[in-house]
């Protein structure tokens, strides 16, 4: 009998587990929130396209796609934009920028979380992730000398809009 009621409960069980197989598919990627394409030209700001680096393409996801522009002024200013767009692999595809830079040299001095205003009313704002970074250099005549720079990076999701990395997460 206690036989008979186990044969049982497990039919019972295996078919409801099996139901698992008729529910619909969920597609496993959402429609982009972002433009794949950058200006050539912003106010008075012009743009060269920049090359991505076989290791970027390495070490990130397959499925990765990038953007990237230098843009100049006529000081000789100069402003890196990349976006980077990330494929269905998170821990290869997309990481935060204080992943990278310490790789390619860079201490970062300061970090802190920033609105940019988007309009004159500043009524919409973009927050944003600032990193304050330094590295050491030395010039052609053998002078070393600190280089500084600013990075801000946010998160783009199909609805969201973050700067931080464990939300996005």
């Amino acid at each position: 009998m206690t036989t008979k009621r186990l044969l049982i409960l497990l039919s019972v069980l295996a078919g409801g587990m099996s139901l698992i197989f008729l529910l619909p598919k969920i597609p496993n990627s959402q429609p982009l929130g972002i433009n794949l394409a950058l200006p050539s030209e912003i106010g008075n700001w012009y743009g060269q396209d920049e090359a991505i680096t076989e290791k970027e393409r390495s070490v990130l996801g397959t499925e990765t796609e990038f953007a990237r522009k230098v843009y100049s002024n006529d000081r000789g200013d100069q402003i890196l934009v990349s976006i980077v767009l990330g494929g269905e692999d998170m821990n290869t595809s997309i990481h935060r920028p204080e992943r990278c830079l310490p790789a390619q040299g860079w201490t970062i001095v300061d970090s802190n979380r920033i609105a940019i205003p988007l309009n004159d009313e500043g009524h919409d704002v973009l927050k944003v992730t600032r990193l304050h970074n330094m590295r050491p250099v030395q010039d052609r005549e053998g002078h070393k000398f600190n280089l500084y720079n600013l990075n801000y990076y946010w998160f783009v999701g199909c609805t969201d809009t973050t700067a931080s990395h464990m939300r996005r997460t």
